[in-house]
């Protein structure tokens, strides 16, 4: 029987219910006017062009609904990111390993703004598509946070700092992937040696750091470029900040080679994660990891498994991990 046949089930547990219950009542929906191919979540941030609407879309009045359980990961996402401003001392910090376009330390700061205006927000955002840094910078800006006032790193998250095999692409997918094991590796090295690519490959190496080979990211019909990407750890991504409040990480099945070196890191400077989780095996690894070391679970959901809520169904695709460490509050 495998770890994940332990814990498998299909209805949110009663605590998860309990801690979830109305926690958002109380926000007022952000509606008015949106431009043309653009959205807004209900705190208000204008997400990137062809998020969440069609980019044909004219520019419309819209009232954005409150998060609902029937969201899945997205609405545990939200439900991090507030706990975490409510949980901030005389600053807020928050990290996102895998950012993506920024969308959740974009939230989490918007929380913060509305919830909690005295405290200094400072957003630091690693991802390893440069494609998707632009798109970070962009998203910063469109919602009143300058970029210069914090961090945007181009690097993948691994477990040292070795040159990593990654793919990116200018279609945002959120289906990049990091090489890091061997057997992968070898794979590629495989068709190199197979197809007579060397010297195709040894040129675009030398000369621009990538391998010029594609791959299709999974689940979509769009093909990444493999790269070598420079690379971060975990400790170097919180190591220089005192505490950090929110640490969001969803780095498509790479969170097994960076989180457990620096777990013990964590226990002393994280207040809150939210990780997203790409495999069942591997989520009861996380889980157990965090569980293990006394963090407290508030949400547990299995990647790719339906769920029964107050709500309504859904359906996740990546797991859902909302961690409370109890060292600081």
């Amino acid at each position: 029987m495998s770890a994940v046949a332990a814990i498998d089930n299909a209805t949110l547990d009663a605590k998860t219910l309990r801690r979830v219950a109305g926690v958002f009542a109380d926000f007022a929906p952000w509606r008015g006017e949106v431009p043309a191919g653009r959205a807004r979540n209900f705190l208000g941030a204008l997400l990137p062009p062809g998020v969440g609407i069609d980019p044909a879309a004219p520019p419309r009045f819209q009232e954005a609904g409150l998060p609902t359980l029937r969201w899945g990961e997205g609405f545990f996402e939200f439900y991090s990111a507030l706990q975490s401003v409510r949980a901030a001392r005389e600053r807020y910090t928050a990290v996102s390993l895998g950012a993506h376009y920024g969308g959740p330390l974009v939230n989490a700061a918007l929380f913060a703004r509305r919830l909690r205006p005295e405290l200094a927000v400072k957003l630091i955002a690693v991802e390893g598509d440069p494609h998707m840094c632009a798109m970070i910078r962009a998203h910063f800006t469109d919602n009143g946070f300058d970029p210069a006032d914090h961090a945007i790193v181009n690097a993948v998250v691994s477990g040292d700092n070795k040159p990593v095999l990654f793919t990116t692409s200018p279609i945002r997918t959120g289906a990049n992937v990091a090489f890091h094991s061997a057997i992968h590796r070898k794979t590629i090295l495989d068709g190199i040696i197979k197809n007579k690519f060397e010297a195709r490959v040894a040129t675009g190496l030398v000369l621009a750091g990538t391998t010029t080979l594609t791959t299709p990211l999974d689940g979509t019909e769009v093909a990444g470029e493999i790269e070598f990407m420079s690379a971060l750890t975990v400790a170097d991504a919180i190591g220089p900040h005192d505490a950090v409040d929110f640490l969001e990480i969803d780095i498509q099945s790479s969170e097994y080679v960076a989180l457990p070196p620096a777990i013990a890191l964590l226990d002393r400077k994280v207040r809150w994660v939210h990780l997203g989780t790409h495999g069942g095996d591997l989520h009861v690894m996380m889980r157990h990891l965090f569980r293990d070391h006394g963090w407290g679970i508030h949400a547990d959901l299995l990647p790719e498994r339906d769920y029964d809520t107050p709500d309504g169904p859904t359906r996740t695709q990546d797991g859902v991990l909302s961690l409370r460490n109890p060292r600081l509050g």
